[in-house]
């Protein structure tokens, strides 16, 4: 092969390299991710009251699960939970049997491009029983984290909603305990928060919609939404929270197109006149 021919393929070896470098590296780097999911709860059909009126005594029935990752890319994860308590009270015939449930869920579900990040993450518990006198208890968490760099600088549109209710369906006083949802983004210079709690009897609901910049560096996300309630005397009552949020990333100062491929041609035909030259001088 003549030397001319080496040049040439040199020549179209560093072009290619040029154009195909900096679209092969994705500016938004993930590094790590942990996703986890867990319920637990109890119910019990005969509460200290109707133990005391029975002249009785009764434990109740319990639940707890979880399910995780750790693992890139992000995936969807779920876990739900229940538990249900009977329990006959003596002294009649044919017997009455008491009732009670409680059913707790958690889930997430998540996406990650090169330009754009979705998170949702929810949470739900229900309770119900046949009679008064009975008590239930459900906890249920969601926790989304997830840790990348920036290799440039972006805009970033980050939207979304928090927000939930508890139903009590009987008409009495509804479960008690609380409903929280969380997103926090945090990084070199910035730190955004959303952050929403409430009675578990209640609802409530806070959309956010804002614009960041976002330089070069490592940033953590770390979304949350959890449920943490217990229902005394009738069951009949539900629960539910969502975190939910998408963010758009836009360059800060974007590169027109074919501006790499250009600048690698002027500089491939530089560097031979360059050696042309050169060969001219020492001749």
């Amino acid at each position: 092969m003549t030397p001319t021919c080496c040049k040439l393929l040199l020549a179209f070896f560093l072009l290619f390299c040029w154009i195909g470098i900096p679209q092969s590296f994705a500016d938004i780097v993930p590094i790590s991710v942990s996703q986890q999911v867990s319920v637990s709860g109890s119910a019990t059909a005969c509460d200290p009251g109707c133990e005391m009126g029975y002249g009785v005594q009764h434990d109740g029935q319990n639940f707890s699960s979880a399910n995780s990752n750790i693992t890139l890319p992000t995936t969807n994860i779920s876990q739900d939970g229940s538990v249900d308590d009977q329990f006959p009270l003596p002294f009649f015939d044919p017997p009455i049997i008491r009732d009670a449930s409680v059913d707790a869920s958690a889930s997430q579900t998540s996406v990650l491009t090169s330009n754009n990040l979705n998170v949702g993450l929810s949470v739900s518990a229900d309770f119900s029983g046949s009679s008064d006198l009975m008590f239930g208890s459900a906890v249920a968490t969601s926790q989304y984290s997830l840790v990348f760099d920036l290799t440039n600088p972006y805009v970033m549109e980050i939207s979304g909603v928090i927000g939930g209710e508890g139903m009590n369906h009987s008409g009495v006083d509804g479960p008690d305990g609380y409903v929280d949802g969380e997103i926090h983004l945090t990084g070199p210079g910035l730190r955004f928060d959303q952050v929403l709690t409430f009675p578990m009897d209640s609802s409530s609901n806070q959309p956010f919609d804002q614009f960041l910049t976002l330089g070069p560096g490592q940033y953590t996300l770390n979304v949350v939404a959890g449920l943490d309630g217990q229902q005394p005397d009738i069951l009949n009552s539900s629960a539910v929270l969502s975190s939910n949020l998408n963010a758009d990333f836009t360059p800060a100062v974007p590169e027109p197109a074919h501006v790499a491929p250009f600048l690698g041609l002027v500089t491939i035909i530089g560097f031979f006149f360059a050696r042309g030259r050169a060969a001219v001088v020492f001749r």
